[in-house]
């Protein structure tokens, strides 16, 4: 039997790494970030990609690692490819963006080139 959409998200969220040390793939990526963040200079990011790579448990094993239970203040998760202007979208991100030392993710990975411009040059 097929799980549902909402069973399947639940497991997700459910195992999704808590810690950086959790990630599996990726390692060079993860021991960068982890450097940036002990030194402190860990830069906004903007992840791209396909879906499945990893992305959202990045960011979120990130998050909890420096925030602990303030990690969900800290981050802004926001899937770039929904039905609102870019505007809507930009004025999100430069809001939250406006906060001390966030952790964010902007999903482009359904998106146009056109549509993931703006984040590029933002």
């Amino acid at each position: 039997m097929p799980l549902s959409v909402g069973m399947w998200e639940q497991l997700v969220e459910k195992y999704r790494p808590s810690s950086l040390d959790q990630l599996v793939a990726h390692e060079d990526i993860i021991r960068m970030i982890e450097r940036m963040m002990v030194k402190k200079t860990l830069p906004h990011m903007l992840l791209h990609g396909p879906p499945g790579t990893g992305k959202t448990s990045t960011i979120m094993a990130l998050a909890k690692t420096m925030y602990k239970e303030r990690y969900k203040s800290m981050t802004l998760e926001m899937n770039a490819s929904d039905a609102r202007g870019i505007e809507v979208v930009r004025d999100q991100i430069k809001t939250f963006a406006g906060h001390s030392d966030p952790a964010w993710r902007v999903e482009t990975d359904k998106c146009t080139e056109d549509k993931t411009l703006p984040f590029r040059v933002m």
